[in-house]
């Protein structure tokens, strides 16, 4: 302890006194958890203080940038529910952010990300120098989170991949027979130099599949070619006849510069939402995944 005007201070006796900035924390004792008041980010935990109070993304508080209850902002990692408040489709479970609201969906490639690795990829042309894979990278705003990039060649550089809506992710036959929205969506951009005025060429590709792995219904644009800023291709499944099962995606670049190394075009922010059901999970009062009841 220490003596402050006459009278014996300590960290622990369960009253604001001192130089603490909130009970037994926050100046010459400990740091504060999130939500407590603070004058600098030292009396913080996180190192993060904000209009007098320490932000933490698990305070269970709406506080600094967040758009909802510790989900959105800057709390990155942490995904806002359907209805919460949003800014950008990254913020939310679903992707997608509706007149500020996010909406109720689930977005495949956030809600199990370790399923859209590179290695989980089937990469069926890998010329030039080949494919690149950049795990660290900056995206766009709105790209879901991610920061995974993937970057082409100066011969053609492509890859596949089918996902198992019910096997590998855990809705219901049930849930899918309502043959719900899907809505996919990809970043492209050419590479930020070396004369590229719009010529490199970009491929993407999305197909539902049924039970038996035919074709529902595509999605496959001409090659088009793209600048140096991000863009995206999107589309909305909607209307279709058949109960679906699997997803492919395909997705390939070229450098129309023929530059040796990675200077075709980057993929990045991929975003496959089945609109209108949340993500399965333990508490979502429906009976999916390998659940008995």
């Amino acid at each position: 302890g220490n003596c402050s005007e006459d009278l014996c201070i300590s960290c622990s006796d369960l009253i604001e006194n001192g130089d603490e900035t909130d009970t037994d924390c926050g100046g010459s004792c400990g740091t504060c958890s999130g939500g407590k008041s603070c004058l600098v980010n030292g009396d913080c935990s996180n190192d993060n203080c904000e209009s007098g109070t320490c932000i933490s993304c698990s305070d269970g508080i709406q506080n600094g940038d967040e758009t909802g209850v510790d989900c959105g902002g800057s709390c990155t990692g942490q995904l806002c529910p359907a209805t919460t408040s949003c800014t950008l489709g990254s913020e939310c479970e679903s992707g997608i952010c509706d007149s500020g609201s996010c909406a109720l969906g689930c977005n495949i490639v956030s809600y199990k990300s370790d399923l859209w690795a590179y290695n989980e990829w089937s990469v069926t042309n890998n010329g030039g120098s080949g494919w690149a894979v950049n795990t660290n990278a900056t995206t766009p705003d709105d790209a879901a989170g991610t920061t995974i990039q993937f970057s082409t060649s100066f011969q053609w550089c492509r890859k596949n991949i089918t996902v198992d809506l019910i096997n590998d992710f855990g809705f219901s036959a049930t849930q899918l027979s309502a043959r719900p929205e899907i809505y996919v969506r990809e970043y492209t951009k050419g590479y930020e130099c070396c004369g590229n005025n719009g010529t490199d060429l970009y491929e993407f590709s999305a197909i539902l599949k049924d039970s038996s792995s035919s074709t529902i219904i595509n999605y496959t644009p001409s090659h088009t070619p793209i600048s140096d800023t991000w863009d995206y291709h999107e589309n909305v499944f909607q209307s279709y006849g058949t109960n679906p099962q699997y997803i492919y995606i395909a997705h390939g670049g070229k450098d129309e510069g023929n530059w040796a190394g990675q200077y075709g075009p980057t993929m990045s922010g991929l975003r496959v939402v089945i609109k209108g059901i949340a993500c399965p999970s333990c508490s979502d009062g429906v009976q999916n995944q390998d659940e008995a009841g």
